[in-house]
């Protein structure tokens, strides 16, 4: 699965709603964080996106995938920095 999107004003946590779209999930947004819970043919698990001060950002994926997963980041201001911690269970 390939999805596309756009970190608008450096607000990474944002994405989760795209995210929600591309997975045709509802998204709510609870003390600032922008919370996805999939139950999907693809995915599995819970994602939640939350924003910072200074442009700090974080997305949690905490979700089990059926098939691969490509995000495809873009961004309409300043480039930021992005960090991935990723682990696989087999």
């Amino acid at each position: 699965m390939k999805i596309d999107f756009l970190v608008e004003n450096n607000r990474l946590a944002r994405g989760v709603e795209q995210l929600s779209k591309a997975f045709k999930q509802k998204f709510e947004i609870a003390c600032g964080e922008v919370i996805l819970n999939l139950e999907h043919e693809n995915a599995i698990g819970k994602m939640t996106g939350i924003d910072l001060e200074h442009g700090v950002s974080a997305i949690i994926m905490d979700c089990t995938l059926k098939d691969d997963l490509e995000l495809h980041f873009s961004n309409d201001g300043v480039p930021p920095i992005y960090f991935f911690s990723i682990v696989v269970i087999v």
